[in-house]
């Protein structure tokens, strides 16, 4: 098988730019709890006391696992080694500065507050019917067998060639199918019973190539023998039939180099599965009806096109969409029903009309999805609800790890809630003010030179070389991208590089600063054995921002060393008013962020990265 397997607040330096990434970076780091104190360094050593919390090993390593290298604390305007004391210390800071707030939070009665318990309902929901997915859809099919394995290879690069006819209901589908079994020729079967858009060739074949569809479409398809007929095929545009003209043998990769996208389409043909039969269980036990007749009016009243704006090009607001165009008398007729909870609930065409005309144009269904693509819509909103109905019943609303995931989004509404209303500053600057700001810190506003170019890198120092042996020639540079370019994200700007500064440092700022303009540079080391090579477009002289030309910058800056400030002391008195005590003794065995980011994937691990 292959299975899936706080006496001492943080210093300014760190703070300063922790407020706009603050909340952020709390929102991954939350989910202290209690926790078992064990031996030093261990999976479950207490590593701070706050209050009546301990934060150990465990929280710590859940916290820096969930950080992007991108939101690590920053020193001297690198992330922070998580490798050292230091650095470990400075993650530690940030969970205890979330301790402090959620304790604060609930001391002010945040969990009580109208937009936590909202939060609290629709989260569990969401979590709820998460789990379950996971559960019943997911988790089966995070294994796959050898024997699963090898019979998909049996059957990769085989295709069918298929004749096609679409229609809206079921009944004539079965109609068509019969007078295709019956030896008609199949143009007049289209004729006589196809309900989708005309082919544009004229000719309503398809080829389904095997692994490339849903397995409910795909296997019916599969199933029936050459030169007969299958039995309508459910879609979400209809009802398809379709006659099997022959089967086609392509190439295939060797097993050994074709086995991790076995895997993946394997897993997600198993997904799709399990879905549909998780879907078709649950709307079976809710005896789900929808009355095709109703459907069919409907369905004919949606309004054609008009959503969107001709003079904008942008979609139509919602209260100037056309409504659903249906008989008055035709609104009082039960269009769906199921069951819940032991009890009937019926919608009429009125009901469904009063929703529709609420849509916005993203949620309303097409006239060009067919019939089957509006009772997709209808199922899918049911749908949902359901798998609340399911989650409760099987217990899920009462899940251990369900509970604990609420819990820490719920802490992350409360704590940026609590920043909100209790980090309070003065926001008037005066001129003077303005000017002081200005004249000590005027050294900030100065600009280095910076220079603007191309950058093209190349797979090596050959490939480098004769990059830079054409764009000399006169060679065009978008040629020379596409002849040598081998860095994805560098192509989609075309090489461009703008404002590379004096200060900076690396490969590339030291060849931009080693050439005249119109030069080329000698081929330089990039990273992995590619090289890059960079043409010198413009110099930007260095010079002195004035006050007047970024005073509202100036006045930002202001605003927020106040706000930092205001901030800093609401910890400062949070730590002596709920206490922290630290044990940095447990810190050296902790795992770096590289570490924990560090992944080795075997190869059949499912499902893959």
């Amino acid at each position: 098988m292959f299975p899936c397997n706080y006496p001492r607040v943080t210093g300014p330096r760190f703070l300063l730019g922790l407020v706009s990434v603050l909340l952020f970076s709390l929102v991954l780091l939350a989910g202290c709890g209690g926790g078992d104190s064990g031996e030093k360094g261990g999976e479950s050593a207490v590593l701070a006391q706050v209050g009546d919390m301990e934060i150990t090993a465990e929280m710590y390593e859940k916290g820096l696992s969930k950080l992007e290298l991108k939101e690590l604390p920053k020193a001297d305007g690198l992330p922070v080694d998580t490798s050292t004391i230091a650095g470990k210390k400075e993650i530690l800071q940030l969970l205890i500065t979330k301790e402090l707030m959620r304790q604060k939070a609930i001391q002010l009665g945040y969990e009580q507050d109208p937009q936590a318990v909202s939060a609290r309902a629709s989260l569990t929901a969401y979590e709820a019917g998460l789990a379950l997915w996971s559960d019943v859809v997911g988790n089966p099919a995070n294994s796959i067998s050898n024997e699963e394995l090898d019979e998909f290879y049996k059957k990769m690069g085989v295709s069918r060639v298929c004749q096609f006819v679409i229609c809206n209901f079921f009944d004539d589908a079965e109609k068509a199918r019969d007078f295709a079994k019956s030896g008609a020729d199949w143009d007049e079967v289209v004729s006589e019973y196809h309900d989708g858009s005309p082919a544009p060739t004229g000719k309503y074949e398809i080829k389904v190539p095997f692994g490339q569809y849903s397995t409910s479409f795909e296997d019916k398809v599969f199933e029936t023998p050459v030169g007969d007929v299958t039995d309508p095929i459910r879609t979400s545009y209809g009802f398809w039939v379709m006659r099997i003209l022959e089967e086609k043998i392509g190439k295939k990769p060797a097993l050994e180099d074709a086995t991790a996208r076995i895997l993946d389409i394997t897993r997600n043909r198993k997904l799709g599965r399990s879905r549909n039969e998780f879907k078709k269980q649950m709307q079976d036990d809710r005896k789900l009806f929808i009355d095709d007749e109703v459907l069919w009016i409907c369905y004919q009243g949606i309004p054609e096109g008009g959503l969107m704006d001709p003079e904008t090009n942008k979609p139509r607001p919602k209260d100037t969409l056309l409504p659903l165009d249906v008989p008055l008398s035709e609104l009082g007729r039960i269009f769906y029903s199921y069951e819940s909870n032991g009890e009937l609930i019926e919608r009429t065409l009125g009901d469904y009309k009063g929703h529709f005309d609420k849509m916005s144009v993203f949620q309303r269904p097409k006239k060009s999805d067919m019939l089957g693509g509006l009772r997709e819509k209808i199922i899918q909103e049911l749908e949902r609800g359901f798998i609340n109905d399911e989650a409760k019943k099987r217990g899920y609303y009462e899940n251990p790890e369900v509970l604990a995931k609420v819990n820490e989004k719920v802490e992350e509404v409360m704590v940026t809630k609590l920043y909100g209303d209790v980090v309070k500053f003065d926001k008037r600057i005066t001129a003077e003010q303005l000017d002081d700001f200005y004249q000590e810190n005027k050294e900030k506003y100065f600009v280095p030179e910076t220079r603007s170019g191309r950058l093209v890198i190349c797979l090596n120092e050959v490939k480098a070389a004769e990059a830079k042996a054409d764009a000399e020639n006169g060679v065009p540079w978008r040629v020379i991208m596409k002849e040598f370019g081998s860095d994805r994200d560098n192509k989609s700007r075309g090489g461009k590089l703008e404002g590379v500064s004096g200060k900076g440092s690396g490969p590339v700022k030291d060849a931009m600063f080693g050439i005249e303009i119109n030069q080329y540079s000698e081929p330089f080391l990039i990273d992995n054995g590619r090289y890059g090579v960079v043409m010198l477009e413009s110099v930007q002289a260095p010079h002195q921002l004035e006050k007047n030309d970024i005073s509202e910058e100036i006045g930002q800056q202001i605003r927020y060393n106040r706000k930092e400030e205001a901030y800093q002391a609401l910890l400062a008195q949070w730590a002596l008013d709920f206490g922290v005590t630290e044990f940095e003794e447990n810190l050296a065995e902790l795992p770096s962020w590289e570490e924990l980011h560090t992944k080795v994937t075997p190869q059949n691990l499912v499902p893959r990265n």
